[in-house]
């Protein structure tokens, strides 16, 4: 009886050490998963504006009927959708904060004082073309992509 207990004490003190290494191994998981769903949709984007000469689809599903894209993938880092970037009138997809309407803005040599507009992520409007996913998710990354270290910096776009 006594055996079984130190057996089991010694098996839970390793489970304990080796459940921080699991974890790390299954975020790498989810992340090599997320680049390649995210790697996926760019590619269904590409091929998609090879064929019909249009700067984005209308939807996901255009994609998946076209046979462009498989399936409907979710995001592997919060289980949902991916988040949808619009495409501009200029055929590209919109850097963060580059929205030069913002209310509140600042020009350089204005000496009068108004709040600072914080960077907005343009979202997407219903009927807008599709030009590239993103994850939801605002957690840290294990790895660096293009200098960005949060899952929802990395954009899977076609420029």
């Amino acid at each position: 009886m006594a055996a079984l207990l130190v057996a089991i004490g010694l098996m839970s003190v390793f489970m304990s050490a080796a459940l921080p290494a699991w974890r790390q191994a299954a975020k790498r998981e989810k992340e090599a998963e997320l680049l390649w769903r995210g790697r996926q949709y760019d590619r269904a984007i590409q091929l998609f504006r090879r064929r019909y000469g249009a700067p984005g689809p209308p939807s996901v599903d255009a994609l998946v009927e076209g046979r462009f894209l498989r399936k409907k993938y979710l995001d592997p880092m919060t289980s949902r959708e991916f988040e949808l970037r619009p495409v501009t009138a200029m055929g590209t997809v919109p850097e963060e904060g580059t929205d030069d309407q913002q209310p509140g803005s600042v020009r350089r040599g204005s000496r009068r004082r108004t709040r600072r507009p914080t960077p907005t992520r343009p979202q997407r409007a219903e009927g807008q073309l599709i030009g590239g996913v993103r994850s939801t998710s605002k957690e840290r990354s294990i790895m660096v992509l293009n200098g960005r270290t949060r899952y929802n910096e990395w954009d899977f776009a076609y420029v």
